[in-house]
């Protein structure tokens, strides 16, 4: 079976790993997440999917974006902004950019889900769910090395996002479209 090393020195597993485990999670209001990502080729990214596996009871805003990996803080290069109406029912969804970001092949990036103030019954999403939160930090716990973080004060997405160097359990999983 072919493998990756996602630009990780050292590191060759199967395609889609270390995002093995997988399951469902509520979000938390007004947290922004990243998700670390090379860069296969160079494209234009215009919007980020994303599969809700509970609805939220109302009509509750997201955001999507992505960042580069150039150091601490990630510099946003873009984001949906603000969104209604893609948390209020299940399926996979999609955000489009405000602007397309362009991406070079090889570069490491940082794709990011934030979801801003919960009016009633919080949204599920599909997210990560490794048997241990530590495995996202096997390579470093700062950019661009740590595969996931998360910001208590990320909606919407900020201009600069400072990765914390602890675990975090549960990521979006997020697809990135041209």
């Amino acid at each position: 079976m072919p493998g990756v090393d996602n630009l990780q020195a050292g590191l060759w597993v199967p395609p889609g790993a270390p995002f093995v485990g997988q399951g469902a999670a509520l979000l938390t209001a007004n947290r922004g997440y990243i998700i670390r990502f090379a860069c296969p080729k160079s494209q234009t990214i215009t919007k980020i999917a994303f599969f809700v596996t509970t609805a939220a009871s109302a009509d509750d805003p997201c955001d999507v974006g992505i960042y580069d990996a150039l150091g601490s803080p990630l510099n946003r290069l873009g984001s949906s902004g603000s969104v209604s109406g893609l948390l209020n029912s299940t399926g996979l969804k999609q955000a489009s950019l405000s602007a397309g970001v362009p991406l070079v092949q090889g570069q490491v990036y940082y794709a990011a889900f934030s979801a801003g103030p919960v009016g009633g019954t919080a949204g599920g999403l599909q997210v990560t769910a490794p048997a241990n939160a530590q495995v996202f930090t096997l390579f470093g716990n700062t950019s661009p090395l740590i595969e996931q973080s998360w910001t208590a004060a990320g909606f919407p997405l900020p201009a600069t996002f400072s990765v914390l160097s602890g675990a975090i359990t549960n990521a979006p999983i997020l697809a990135l479209l041209q």
